[in-house]
């Protein structure tokens, strides 16, 4: 199960931190067998994506550039690393990587 690996390497004194390397880890194992597997998972996507519309100019919601996602991915983790508890980690992770999606949509 992919989300029990990234509780095992949270809780494993050898385990990954909090980290984006242990996102990536967890979100290429997520994507294993469903659509989007193709989709470069655990990767840091190199393209803009948006949600919505034809092109950025005229999308619902587009999230920040590729070129920005290692400096906020960054600050997340250390945000994360400093300021939350285990399960307050999951939840907040959870919302700002869904509404700031450093890898490729699924479809």
């Amino acid at each position: 199960m992919p989300l029990s690996n990234a509780r095992g390497q949270l809780k494993s004194a050898r385990g990954l931190p909090i980290s984006t390397r242990l996102l990536n880890e967890t979100h290429r194992r997520l994507m294993r067998g469903v659509r989007g597997a193709n989709k470069q998972p655990g990767e840091i996507r190199p393209s803009q994506n948006w949600i919505g519309g034809t092109r950025p100019g005229n999308a619902v919601f587009v999230p920040a550039p590729p070129e920005e996602l290692p400096a906020l991915l960054t600050n997340f983790e250390n945000y994360l690393t400093r300021k939350m508890g285990y399960r307050r980690w999951c939840v907040l992770g959870w919302r700002t990587f869904s509404s700031r999606p450093p890898s490729l949509p699924r479809w």
